[in-house]
C-alpha cells in the first residue's frame, strides 16, 4: 500500500510487469503525471481500493485484467484522462462504490458483466463520455445512489434487469441520452427521489 503515494514528478507511461500479481491499496494514489494507456497485467484478480485514485494524467485506454473479479472502492476515481471503450472483465462480480467516479473520457457502450448483482453508489458518477448503450445483467437487484449520474451519453432503450428491486436516489439523474423504451420490472419496490 502507498507504494508510490503522491509521486507527482512522474511524466511518462506506467509499465507494469506481466508477472505482477497484486497492486496494493492506494499504490499510485495522486500520481498525476503518469500518461498514456494504463495496462494492468492479467495475473491480477482484484484492483485494490484507491489504487489509481486521482491519477488524472493518463491519456489512453484502460486495459483491465481478464481474470479480475473485483474493482475496489474509488480505484480509478478522477482518472479523467482515460479514453476509449471501458471493457469490464467477464469474471467481474463486484464494482465497489465510486470505482470510476469522474472518469469522463470513456467512450462507446457500457456492458456490465453477468456476475455483478449490485451497481454500488456513484460507480459511474459523472462518466459523461459514453456514447452508446447500457447493458445491465438480469442478476442486478439494486442500482444504488447516483450510480449513473450524469452519464449523459448513454443512448437507446434503458432496459432494467428483471431481478431489480431498488433504484436509488439520482441513479440515472441527468442522463438525457436515453431515447427508447423504459420498463420498470414488477419486482421493483423502491424508486427513490430523482432516480
Amino acid at each position: 500500500s502507498l507504494a508510490f503515494y503522491n509521486c507527482t514528478g512522474f511524466n511518462g507511461n506506467l509499465m507494469l510487469p506481466d508477472a505482477l500479481t497484486e497492486i496494493g491499496a492506494q499504490a499510485f494514489i495522486y500520481c498525476t503525471g503518469l500518461t498514456g494507456d494504463l495496462i494492468i497485467p492479467d495475473k491480477i484478480t482484484a484492483i485494490a481500493p484507491f489504487a489509481f485514485y486521482g491519477c488524472s494524467g493518463f491519456t489512453g485506454n484502460l486495459v483491465l485484467p481478464q481474470n479480475a473479479t473485483t474493482i475496489g472502492k474509488a480505484a480509478f476515481y478522477k482518472c479523467t484522462g482515460l479514453t476509449g471503450d471501458l471493457i469490464l472483465p467477464a469474471q467481474l462480480t463486484k464494482i465497489e462504490t465510486q470505482a470510476f467516479t469522474y472518469c469522463s473520457g470513456f467512450t462507446g457502450s457500457l456492458v456490465i458483466p453477468n456476475g455483478v448483482t449490485t451497481i454500488e453508489n456513484a460507480v459511474f458518477y459523472d462518466c459523461h463520455g459514453f456514447d452508446g448503450t447500457l447493458t445491465l445483467p438480469n442478476e442486478v437487484t439494486s442500482i444504488e445512489y447516483a450510480a449513473f449520474y450524469n452519464c449523459s451519453g448513454l443512448t437507446g432503450d434503458l432496459i432494467l434487469p428483471t431481478q431489480l428491486t431498488e433504484i436509488g436516489e439520482y441513479a440515472f439523474s441527468t442522463c438525457p441520452g436515453f431515447t427508447g423504451r423504459l420498463t420498470i420490472p414488477d419486482g421493483v419496490t423502491t424508486i427513490a427521489a430523482y432516480a
